[in-house]
């Protein structure tokens, strides 16, 4: 009862504030009018409340399900708008990244399926998610149904949709681009409102959108847009099929005809770079943007590009064709602060800089003049697109800063830890919940990582076949003439068809370089892509193996060191494994070739063991977002050799999960000349090497 109170306190404080704007805005008299509906509202929700009271108060008695150990948590996604794009981001990539071994998972597309209510008879549903799903009466007895079976209810939107306030074209000139009507998009947004009181719990895309909800809700979620698996393989070809014609090309990819205010707002400093620079050429979609709106920009038609609309998911070969990636908002507008970040990420997959109004997301990810360019007034914009325009080498760095700050932050990884956060926090016993959906998101509101030591080095070669890799061995070699065709014959021989393999040579003194480059170049038609650089000076292993894998385009890495060796299935039951597990790494077993007693011997991922010492070696199957999110290798010359140690003790804390593949196998050799025997076991070394571990890890016990 006092938490419903604290609720309609808390809702009245907020319309007070905004029926005090009101009347600032429109006068008293008009103010009245809109807070009779107010009040409409708040007691339309009262009776919902009170419908549904019994059945909250039997879920706070415990009849609401836990999930018994072993067991799968079986979940119910009812998609709202399945034909639009957003039903990509906030139902099949959140759908994709749970592994099967864990969630039972089924989807109902409205108006295509029927709610049948015997869905939720035929086994226990434990949640039932909705998004962007107006309240109504069909679906009220769906939910009232699931609810008595002690599922929990999660509501999900990614616009702001829940306050009816909102709802005038000052505010959203969509309604009036749009030709809708306020009333009956007031009604639809009431709609929603109810939904998400009613709800349990609910999610958003941002932070900002989460805060607005809060309003409303005190149990709101931040899951953020992601991109795919194939997203970046299609990113990928996109970069490589793109041919570049002299062309300046800025796009402006709007996804509906609601954005008119927004461009609005950088028109004149587009047509300041088009009447100054021939070769600017202004990409857009008249599909989505009304262009008769702009009769300023009559007089550049012939530097104006219009394309046909595009399916959502090859978006990304329109943002490899453009030069910078133009995203402007209202500034200032409640509606646009909640925007997602999706065009910015989607555009830094292709490595194309973006150019944003500084909303609340934009501002969370974007670096100005590091990983893109926050710009509000118009010179601001001028001045950024100009930058870009004249300076080809500052294109190319901000997109490659931007495809690495997203890797992680927009990454499949990411979501899986963040839709998790809610499940634990739903569906798990009261004492351990804080601690464990805390830990969850603490990592999820993570925007910011350690920068990664990364040497200077240069190509010596390199050579691309096609695109469809997703994994790529990263050898970096030192001295290792050898053994390194041994190295490079196992993963030649792997039964994994598509790979890609990029080696960094250490600036080595024997003939390493020579035989790498030979090799390369006579076996690289068996790879989709191999690349050989070498370190302007000697690095060490830390940056030399961030290097290879900064350098690799692959959702996932193996590194490998030249004195190692794979049996020939070891990366194709691993790369299984890992789909299965959606884990952020997989290791194989070991086999020893050498000394066995120096050899780490491999057991499944234990924090615990962890803390006693480490077990696994660097040879792991890897996603390139688990490196950018720990921020790679550390480099430090305090414990050279343990490099990979302190990678899985960042893991750890960053609540990333391994898992041990019994069936794979890679050999580790152990010799006098390995670091191991060099450096690592020399008196004296190993006492400072633990010491420096401890202080960056309080938490071992070595």
């Amino acid at each position: 009862m006092l938490k419903h109170l604290s609720r309609y306190i808390r809702t009245l404080r907020h319309y007070l504030s905004l029926f005090m704007e009101y009347m600032q805005e429109h006068g008293f008299k008009a103010a009245c009018a809109n807070s009779v509906y107010i009040l409409k509202i708040l007691f339309r929700q009262y009776r919902l409340n009170k419908q549904t009271s019994s059945l909250r108060n039997k879920a706070a008695k415990g009849t609401r399900r836990h999930i018994r150990p072993g067991s799968r948590t079986s979940v119910l996604f009812i998609s709202g708008e399945p034909s639009t794009p957003g039903h990509k981001y906030r139902i099949n990539c959140i759908t994709s990244c749970l592994p099967e071994t864990l969630y039972h998972i089924q989807v109902i597309l409205y108006g295509k399926d029927p709610l049948d209510e015997k869905k939720l008879e035929q086994g226990p549903v434990d949640v039932v998610w909705i998004w962007r799903l107006p309240w109504d009466q069909e679906l009220n007895k769906f939910l009232l149904k699931a609810k008595s079976l002690g599922a929990n209810i999660h509501y999900d939107v990614d616009d702001l949709m829940t306050n009816p306030h909102l709802a005038n074209q000052k505010l959203i000139d969509g309604i009036r681009s749009m030709g809708l009507e306020e009333n009956s998009v007031r009604q639809f947004y009431q709609r929603h409102y109810e939904m998400l009181r009613f709800s349990d719990h609910a999610s958003s895309p941002t932070d900002a959108l989460t805060s607005q909800m809060l309003f409303s809700h005190d149990d709101v979620w931040t899951i953020p847009n992601t991109f795919t698996s194939q997203d970046l393989i299609l990113a990928r070809t996109a970069r490589q099929e793109h041919e570049h014609d002299g062309r300046f090309r800025m796009g402006y990819a709007s996804g509906s005809r609601t954005h008119q205010k927004d461009f609005q707002t950088i028109l004149p400093a587009l047509c300041n770079v088009l009447a100054d620079y021939p070769q600017a050429t202004l990409v857009v979609y008249p599909m989505t943007l009304l262009l008769d709106e702009y009769p300023e920009l009559a007089r550049f038609e012939g530097q104006i590009e219009k394309r046909k609309l595009c399916p959502v998911e090859e978006l990304v070969y329109e943002y490899a064709r453009y030069d910078v990636n133009l995203c402007p908002l209202e500034a200032g507008n409640v509606f646009c602060e909640c925007k997602s970040q999706l065009k910015f990420f989607e555009a830094a997959l292709c490595k194309t800089p973006t150019i944003a109004t500084p909303t609340d997301p934009f501002a969370r990810f974007i670096r100005h003049a590091e990983n893109g360019f926050l710009a509000e007034t118009v010179d601001e914009w001028e001045s950024s697109i100009r930058l870009l325009l004249d300076d080809a080498s500052a294109r190319k760095r901000i997109g490659e800063n931007a495809y690495r700050s997203v890797l992680w932050n927009f990454s499949p990884d990411l979501l899986r830890q963040s839709v998790e956060s809610v499940f634990v926090h739903a569906i798990t016993p009261a004492l351990s919940r804080q601690a464990s959906a805390f830990s969850a998101q603490r990592v999820c509101n993570t925007s910011s990582h350690e920068s990664i030591a990364l040497p200077e080095c240069v190509e010596v070669f390199s050579r691309f076949t096609h695109s469809q890799s997703r994994v790529t061995v990263v050898i970096p070699c030192y001295n290792y003439e050898t053994y390194l065709v041994e190295c490079l014959e196992s993963v030649q021989n792997q039964k994994l068809q598509n790979l890609d393999v990029v080696i960094v040579d250490d600036d080595s003194t024997d003939n390493s370089l020579q035989i790498a480059e030979s090799w390369l170049t006579k076996n690289a038609t068996r790879f989709g892509s191999v690349k050989l650089y070498k370190n302007r000076t000697n690095s060490k292993l830390a940056k030399s193996r961030n290097a290879a894998v900064n350098l690799c385009e692959t959702e996932f890495y193996f590194p490998l060191d030249p004195d190692n060796f794979l049996d020939s299935h070891c990366l194709d039951y691993l790369m299984t494994d890992i789909e299965k597990e959606k884990c952020g790494f997989i290791y194989p077993m070991l086999s020893s070739i050498g000394d066995a007693r120096k050899m780490p011997h491999p057991r499944d991922w234990s924090i615990q063991q962890l803390r006693n010492g480490n077990y696994i070696d660097a040879m792991a199957l890897i996603r390139k977002s688990t490196w950018t999110c720990v921020g790679g290798y550390t480099d430090d010359a305090a414990f050279v050799g343990w490099e990979d140690y302190d990678f899985w003790c960042k893991c750890a804390e960053n609540a990333l999960v391994g898992r041990l593949c019994s069936d794979a196998v890679a050999f580790y050799r152990t010799h006098p000349d390995s670091m191991l025997s060099t450096i690592t076991d020399q008196p004296g070394y190993l006492e400072k090497a633990k010491q420096t571990m401890r202080e960056r890890h309080p938490w071992l016990l070595i």
